[in-house]
């Protein structure tokens, strides 16, 4: 990637593995989001965590700046032009937790508020869609199916494949049974039955 803006969900257990993978490849931090959740019965969302309870996703914002030798000893930083509008947007969104059933059997991962959509748009105002040009410059990696497109963003989805689950059904108690009652008698006429 020679250079822009990356934003990646994660979660707090693993937080500083993504910012030192990131920071691996060039990009630093520049902010992040909070997804506080909420249960559909209006509850705080606790989820288990080793220390304390979880109810909340991140949303990192790293930016990758590309630097290269101009005459001299001077780097020109490539890049490094992002109009990036800090302050302009919470950096919390409150927002119900979908239910899993409603997203299971097609994504991977649960949908995300409007609320991170919009704050990245406002982040970002040159990359968002614009009327004269008719495009934007936003892209979504692992969208969701379900979700109606926005302008502007270019939004790719991965086909989850059906699951498929094979369950061994346990024998009845009346096949037991009659097997029982075959060995049996197999056994009192002194037969084989390995057949």
């Amino acid at each position: 990637m020679p250079s822009g803006i990356v934003s990646i969900w994660t979660h707090k257990a693993i937080l500083p593995e993504i910012v030192s993978i990131m920071h691996g490849l060039g990009c630093r931090y520049v902010e992040n989001l909070v997804w506080y959740k909420i249960a559909l019965n209006n509850a705080n969302l606790d989820r288990a965590s080793p220390y304390f309870r979880n109810s909340k996703e991140i949303l990192l914002m790293f930016k990758k700046v590309v630097f290269t030798r101009t005459s001299g000893y001077s780097l020109l930083a490539q890049g490094d032009g992002f109009d990036i509008r800090h302050q302009r947007s919470a950096d919390v969104v409150m927002d119900f937790e979908k239910p899993t059933s409603s997203w299971i059997n097609e994504d991977y991962t649960e949908p995300k508020p409007e609320g991170a959509y919009e704050m990245m748009e406002t982040l970002l105002p040159d990359a968002r869609y614009t009327p004269e040009t008719g495009r934007g410059r936003l892209l979504e990696l692992w969208a969701k199916r379900c979700q109606e497109r926005r302008p502007g963003w270019f939004s790719i989805h991965e086909l989850k494949p059906p699951l498929t689950t094979t369950v061994e059904t346990a024998p009845e108690a009346d096949d037991l049974e009659d097997e029982a009652l075959l060995a049996r008698i197999a056994n009192d006429m002194d037969l084989d039955m390995d057949w």
